[in-house]
């Protein structure tokens, strides 16, 4: 019998979330502002908003890659910088 494989689908928690934010920034206690799909990548990728103190941070997990943004002020308004990029096996 052929078993398909099926792409792992990818659960996002705010306990998941907290983990991650401590290893990557050493902060604790973040507060979530929203977990969401990102329309236009498959595999279940979603992004998360959080903040700390006044700087958002955006978190982007999909089948291939973690990333992790600060949002940072211009001129023209609001960008997001990436500051940590993760290739996954």
């Amino acid at each position: 019998m052929n078993m398909k494989e099926y792409p792992k689908v990818i659960r996002i928690t705010p306990n998941k979330i907290s983990k991650i934010l401590q290893v990557l920034l050493g902060l604790e206690d973040v507060p979530l502002i929203s977990i969401k799909k990102v329309k236009g990548y498959p595999n279940n990728a979603v992004s998360v908003l959080f903040k700390h103190d006044t700087v958002r941070y955006l978190y982007f997990e999909s089948q291939t890659t973690i990333q992790l943004y600060r949002q940072i002020q211009l001129n023209e308004g609001k960008a997001y910088e990436m500051i940590y990029k993760e290739g996954k096996q």
